[in-house]
Parts: C-alpha cells; sequence; structure tokens
C-alpha cells in the first residue's frame, strides 16, 4: 500500500514532532528512581520500620548499622547511630554501603539545591498547585530539596561564586570521608559509626549557601587582616 507524496509528509512531520515532545525515558526513569530511592530510604512508613526491627529466624535483633542500612534517611536512626557511649562495631563492607547510601542521597538533593541557589525557587504553576491542593505534600514530588533552603536570600551575581564555593567545601569533607574510609580498609585505625554520621552531617551542611559564604568570609579575613598591617 503506498501513500500519496504529501500524506507521507504529514505522518514524517507528525511523527518528529512527537519525539521532539516526548519526555526522555532515561532522565524521566533516573529521576523518579532517585526521588522513590529517597523515600523509601525514609522509612517514614512504621510497618516498613517494624520489618527492619524485626528479631530474625536466629533471634538475634538487629543493630543501628543494620536499620540504618535499610533506612539510611530515618532520622531517628541516624541519632541513635551517633550515640557514643555506645559504640557498635561495624564491618567494612556495611559501612561503606551505608555511607554509599547516604552520600548519594545527599548527592541527589544537592543537584535540585544548587539549582535553587543559581536560579532561585522553581514557580508553581497553576496545575502543580491545583494538585498540591488535591493531594498535600505533591510539592515534594516537584522538588525534593526544598527543605534544604533556608530562608530565601538574594544572591545576584554573586551565586556562581557561592555554588562553586559549595562544592569547593563538599569536595573537602568528602576527601576526609574517603581518607578515613580508606585507612580503614587498611587495618590502621578504625572509624566507629557514630564519627561517619558526624562526618556525613558535615559533609550535608558543607554544601549549603550560608555555609559556603561563612568560608569565603573566613577566607578574606587574612588578606583584610595584612592591610590593616600595611
Amino acid at each position: 500500500m503506498r501513500f500519496h507524496r504529501p500524506l507521507r509528509s504529514v505522518i514524517l512531520l507528525f511523527s518528529i514532532a512527537l519525539s521532539a515532545c516526548s519526555i526522555n525515558p532515561r532522565t524521566s526513569s533516573v529521576s523518579l528512581n532517585g526521588t522513590h530511592l529517597l523515600k523509601e530510604w525514609r522509612c517514614e512508613d512504621a510497618e516498613t520500620r517494624f520489618a527492619v526491627e524485626r528479631t530474625g529466624p536466629d533471634g538475634i535483633a538487629p543493630t543501628i548499622a543494620d536499620k540504618l542500612l535499610a533506612c539510611p534517611f530515618y532520622r531517628d536512626y541516624q541519632i541513635a547511630a551517633m550515640d557514643r557511649d555506645n559504640p557498635v562495631p561495624v564491618p567494612y563492607d556495611m559501612l561503606a554501603e551505608i555511607v554509599y547510601k547516604m552520600r548519594w542521597g545527599i548527592d541527589y538533593q544537592y543537584r535540585e539545591y544548587e539549582e535553587y541557589v543559581l536560579r532561585g525557587p522553581k514557580k508553581l504553576y497553576l496545575i502543580p498547585r491545583f494538585l498540591n491542593k488535591l493531594m498535600p505534600g505533591f510539592a515534594d514530588l516537584l522538588s525534593i530539596s526544598a527543605h534544604l533552603a533556608e530562608q530565601p536570600v538574594e544572591l545576584g551575581k554573586a551565586a556562581p561564586l557561592i555554588v562553586r564555593q559549595m562544592q569547593a567545601d563538599r569536595a573537602v569533607t568528602n576527601a576526609e570521608i574517603d581518607r578515613r574510609m580508606a585507612a580503614l580498609k587498611a587495618g590502621k585505625r578504625g572509624y566507629p559509626l557514630w564519627q561517619v554520621l558526624i562526618d556525613l552531617d558535615a559533609y550535608f551542611v558543607a554544601g549549603t549557601a550560608l555555609n559556603a559564604i561563612a568560608s569565603l568570609d573566613k577566607a578574606m579575613l587574612p588578606s583584610v587582616q595584612t592591610q590593616k598591617d600595611l
């Protein structure tokens, strides 16, 4: 069956337009998977936490490391893991997986946060606003890092500088975590779970705009003092 040339042209143009308007499945999949992972790792559902905290068939109750491995972003587990008075030895492989999950989650959220710092908060247009009224909490799906945005700060032309400093601060704390993990793997020193949580918290804080401003201010102090001495 042959199509007339004009009809074939119309079909071709329609196919091109449809392809151009389609959502990139790779990008969409990665984004949705990231959002679902974070929601899963927060373990806000009581039934999920019950399953995590249940004593196993061997009669051994899960340790705080076991719980944190399943729910790395559940705040109560994080707080319990930071208890220095009750240190729990954690095998390297388990600790490495906890660090990987928590650092991945922080990085995922900061990609959104850096966009916020550079371009300001995303606008909620008509349909998202309407859906948010129907389903409270829908805004969390639109911007998973809304809780990272402290009080709105007008950075203006300084925004790119602030973002670069945020990235530099995170790189420093990231390198320290890697150094300690390497020392643990080599058997040179221990790396208790409470210290891991403190370091990951520092990694989280290091990426904020306010921390970057403080870093820049601290870096400028020596030069200001030198000028005063002159």
